[in-house]
């Protein structure tokens, strides 16, 4: 057989790619199917921690209220090594250490939205104004995970959200703020989250939010229709508001097994969580499950000293996340009662939460669960095809001819 023209392979490369779709418009692709569905019956892929991704966090500008140092030498783990007559980390040694722990993501939000199809973004936040100021801007307002810091603030951000909203027109984005701190006090009190909540409503618009009985009774093609595509969760806004007051609606439970560097276990209340949504879908609640547990931070501190791995939050969480659309599936498949608003997770492209809400929805493009077909040759042709369209739109065509040799 002669050798298929380059030229065909392009054809071939485009039209896969635009026959297979990106996760970056998988709403506008699947309208038909979801137009007349509530936010309360999708499943959502999530991303927890958004903001934390790799190279992303830094010790340039840390969130004090939140900053682990002291709490590393007060450790019995470091108290210990200073006892043997060792020394323990400095404050920049310790950041070096301890920054790979408290990343969540390989991209930015805006990869995120387009890359991996999520649709609910879980945002930690810590405010650099003055505490109980009436007023605050958005652009002292950074991600940030154990003290460090993005510079990605929550004004770029939603500067971010108006173009990727403006380039797909019937995508819808929920956004979860409900881990605030301010830098400079532990608290966050009514004043800050009343500022908080003000700021949002003006910088998004009112007109484009979504409000709490949107959220429970109105249709995507309504929301879509009415031009409302965010909703804005925030823990202890005030009812009445535009932002949804978190306490009346959200369910996004927690255990202390999760943060116990117990994966077994955190598994298993996961498991346990996921039957909690039948009690949120009867009570009209928006139910998230979240599935990103935590080292202990003693076992961090001392993998630490004792130059032991795991040395990160990835390699800590890798098996989990691999495991996690198996547990979802198996779960969902044994009792169809779950009803999961949001997968709320770590590190995407391991913990597959868009593939595994599109299986939830029975929508096209999820790649079945250990399918025999999943290494076939026509598989890999329509991978590869797709990327190459892809690249080749970006006019990487050395490489698109390198990947198609391999064929």
């Amino acid at each position: 057989l002669q050798p298929m023209p380059f030229a065909m392979w392009v054809t071939l490369a485009i039209v896969v790619c635009a026959a297979r779709g990106t996760p970056a418009d998988w709403m506008e692709r699947n309208f038909q199917q979801l137009q007349h569905k509530t936010l309360l019956q999708l499943p959502l892929p999530g991303s927890h921690n958004s903001g934390n991704y790799q190279g992303g966090l830094h010790a340039d500008l840390l969130c004090q209220s939140d900053y682990r140092y002291d709490e590393y030498l007060a450790s019995e783990s470091s108290r210990m090594l200073q006892t043997s007559g060792r020394s323990v980390f400095s404050r920049s040694e310790f950041d070096q250490r301890m920054i790979p722990w408290n990343v969540n993501h390989f991209h930015p939000i805006r990869a995120q939205l387009r890359e991996d199809g999520v649709r609910f973004l879980h945002l930690k936040l810590c405010n650099f104004g003055a505490p109980g100021a009436p007023t605050m801007d958005l652009a002292t307002v950074r991600f940030q995970h154990r003290g460090y810091t993005t510079r990605e603030t929550v004004a770029s951000t939603i500067q971010d959200l108006r173009e990727f909203l403006h380039e797909y027109s019937k995508e819808i984005v929920i956004l979860g703020f409900n881990n605030l701190h301010n830098s400079d006090s532990k608290s966050f009190d009514k004043a800050d989250i009343a500022a908080l909540s003000v700021a949002l409503e003006m910088a998004i618009g009112a007109e484009n939010l979504i409000s709490h009985q949107q959220l429970l009774t109105q249709s995507l093609g309504d929301l879509v229709a009415a031009g409302r595509r965010l909703a804005v969760f925030v823990k202890g806004a005030e009812p009445g508001s535009h932002v949804i007051p978190s306490q009346p609606v959200l369910d996004e439970n927690w255990s202390p097994v999760m943060a116990s560097g117990d994966l077994a276990q955190s598994a298993r209340w996961l498991l346990e969580d996921l039957s909690s949504s039948k009690r949120s879908k009867r009570t009209g609640r928006f139910y998230v499950m979240q599935a990103n547990p935590n080292n202990a931070e003693s076992k961090i501190y001392e993998s630490m000293n004792s130059n032991q791995l795991p040395a990160s939050n990835l390699d800590f969480l890798r098996g989990f996340l691999q495991d996690l659309q198996g547990l979802v599936l198996a779960a969902t498949h044994a009792d169809p009662d779950i009803q999961i608003n949001v997968i709320d997770t770590d590190f995407l492209s391991i913990s597959q939460p868009y593939a595994t809400a599109m299986q939830l929805m029975a929508l096209p493009n999820a790649s079945p669960v250990n399918s025999d077909l999943s290494s076939s040759w026509w598989l890999r042709l329509t991978a590869l095809c797709g990327l190459c369209g892809c690249l080749l739109l970006m006019g990487c065509q050395r490489h698109c001819q390198q990947r198609l040799a391999t064929l």
